[in-house]
């Protein structure tokens, strides 16, 4: 072998004429990696449970809209390419609140209310306190009311904990003046923890 013609290693893929990509439209096949058809059908099945989280977990977005309004997408969809927003709203501030939001819908409750039996309040020498708060199904305190609604928050509030996308909506909803208080009140914290 001359030394003019260098060997391609073994492994090497062979070159491609580089393309740039073409806009994204309906009939694109590379719109989606699942054909429409097969979209249609399954969207007719009756979904197991974790499609619920998976309609509601996103990454979204905000991003304003021709209206004037906000539109709430997720991460990988646009109003450019025809994408239909989750929700069309008047003030960002409300869009930002509910990309911040929808993660929380969808997901099995983290926390739920049991009634604390009276053996079990006798035998741990506990005044009856009300009802156990379960966390995930384990125990992880007890509330004097059946406060359903605080339920509710406490599910969404630990969704914006888990979900750093959704946390960063609702700060930036908080919007400047908001920051700079909770930072004060977040470093007064910290540092008293330190002490």
């Amino acid at each position: 072998m001359s030394p003019a013609k260098a060997r391609k290693p073994r492994n090497s893929k062979p070159s491609r004429p580089s393309k740039k990509p073409a806009a994204s439209t309906e009939a694109d096949p590379l719109a989606n990696a699942f054909h429409p058809r097969f979209l249609a059908w399954i969207n007719d099945l009756e979904l197991p449970h974790t499609s619920g989280e998976a309609a509601h977990r996103g990454p979204w977005k905000v991003e304003p809209s021709a209206h004037g309004t906000w539109a709430v997408l997720r991460q990988a969809e646009s109003l450019a390419a025809g994408d239909p927003p989750r929700l069309e709203l008047q003030d960002r501030q409300d869009a930002l609140l509910a990309a911040a939001a929808l993660p929380a819908l969808g997901r099995g409750d983290s926390y739920a209310l049991a009634e604390r039996q009276e053996a079990e309040q006798k035998k741990a020498g506990a005044d009856p306190i009300g009802y156990r708060l379960l966390r995930s199904g384990q125990a992880a305190g007890h509330c004097r009311h059946f406060d359903r609604e605080l339920i509710e928050y406490l599910h969404a509030l630990r969704t914006l904990c888990l979900y750093p996308e959704a946390l960063a909506h609702l700060l930036e909803a908080a919007g400047h003046e908001g920051l700079v208080q909770a930072g004060r009140i977040l470093a007064a914290q910290v540092g008293a923890g330190e002490e």
